[in-house]
């Protein structure tokens, strides 16, 4: 049976107190009604808002934006920057992998000019040196515009043993310091990448791409090794992604992390 009342206003039959239903009751809202509230509501879990989104203005005061967070005071306030932004980056994980090349596209962009790049690579082949490559729309640039110099001081059990230096005036790669490390310890690089958009792109940088960086390595002959790099893809047209690889062999370790330098 089912029965229905009208009225135009319900109030408690006595005092200001009244109850709808009793507990276990289900009261449905048919789709089209519209509940207005002037008053207080309280006692309604989050967990009842089941569909839709709660307007940024409801979940706290000041201005919400792309900007601003909301703090646990409830209050919308600047957003923390830091001098390094992460952007890209990945590892090869526990397991040994065993791949020519790594890349990684669309890191690079005008949000940043300059970024910060934190490399380990492990080859197959020992004493192999690691390569690195811009790309653009998911192709590498291989001309051979490409120029680097390196310089190397090398020790064994504590005794200076070595130094030296290389370098390349037409390569089709950057060559990542002089001497690799063994397969037991891999590689160790920290990169400074300085303009790496095409000029058409980052019009407000006329540079070529250059890198300034240096390497960590122990080779196979038990030397220890600190390496310093540099170099400039002499071409307007750099990229937006970037390439490594050994040249040795495959990479069987690795771990890349892509930052990019705030603007202040």
């Amino acid at each position: 049976m089912t029965s229905e009342i009208k009225a135009d206003k319900w109030s408690p039959a006595s005092g200001t107190a009244g109850t709808i239903g009793d507990s276990g009751d289900t009261f449905t809202i048919p789709s089209g009604v519209t509940l207005t509230n002037a008053g207080t509501m309280t006692g309604v879990p989050a967990s009842a808002i089941s569909s839709g989104t709660i307007a940024t203005a409801r979940l706290g005061s000041g201005t919400a934006s792309s900007s601003t967070i909301l703090y646990g005071d409830q209050t919308y306030k600047t957003a923390p920057s830091g001098g390094l932004i992460r952007v890209g980056g990945g590892e090869s994980g526990g397991s040994a992998v065993s791949v020519a090349s790594v890349s990684f596209d669309n890191v690079f962009t005008t949000t940043y000019d300059n970024y910060f790049i934190t490399l380990f690579s492990q080859c197959v082949t020992n004493n192999s040196n690691t390569y690195f490559r811009l790309r653009a729309s998911g192709t590498d640039i291989t001309a051979s515009n490409y120029m680097w110099v390196s310089g190397t001081n090398a020790s064994v059990s504590g005794t200076s043993a070595s130094s030296g230096q290389s370098g390349n005036s037409g390569a089709s790669n950057f060559q990542l310091g002089q001497w690799g490390g063994n397969t037991a310890y891999g590689n160790y690089h920290n990169i400074w990448l300085y303009n790496p958009l095409p000029q058409s792109t980052d019009t407000g940088h006329g540079d070529f791409p250059y890198i300034v960086g240096n390497k960590s390595s122990y080779t196979s002959d038990n030397y220890q090794t600190h390496q310093t790099f540099g170099g400039i893809l002499a071409q307007g047209t750099g990229g937006d992604g970037l390439t490594f690889y050994e040249g040795e062999g495959n990479v069987v370790r690795y771990t890349i992390n892509i930052y990019g330098m705030v603007q202040s």
